[in-house]
């Protein structure tokens, strides 16, 4: 049986950030030890002290391991529902990108974002209509 830990939640926290930051900045971050920092540095939102937590506390403080003391789990939880919250930003984020996307004059950018969709459940209306 697999390790349970935080590590699958960092990696997947730190995709959608990395994306944030390419996709407002052009930036690119290299190294998942640099996301907290590039993030602070290229979109400075309302969520980059949720992600400098999630990789301080997650990552280095508790090296990808549930924590055992009350305070940290009471911390672990807090992070917890938050990221369903960051997850829902990343997904209006990247909504509003399909959408300019299929709007584009670049016809694969268009196949691309229209390929996209299939695989995601965005249930918009905006988006149905901008496909046709």
């Amino acid at each position: 049986m697999p390790l349970q830990g935080t590590r699958d939640l960092i990696t997947g926290v730190g995709w959608m950030a990395t994306a944030l930051i390419g996709h407002l900045s052009g930036a690119f971050v290299l190294r998942k030890v640099d996301v907290p920092s590039a993030y602070a540095r290229y979109v400075a939102d309302s969520w980059t002290g949720y992600i400098d937590d999630l990789f301080r506390y997650g990552r280095d403080a508790w090296r990808y391991h549930v924590p055992t003391e009350s305070r940290d789990r009471r911390r672990l939880r807090d992070l917890c529902v938050r990221t369903l919250d960051f997850e829902n930003h990343f997904l209006g984020r990247y909504r509003d990108f399909l959408l300019k996307e299929l709007r584009s004059d670049d016809p694969e950018a268009r196949s691309l974002a229209a390929k996209t969709m299939k695989r995601l459940p965005y249930r918009d209306g905006r988006l149905d209509r901008a496909e046709m």
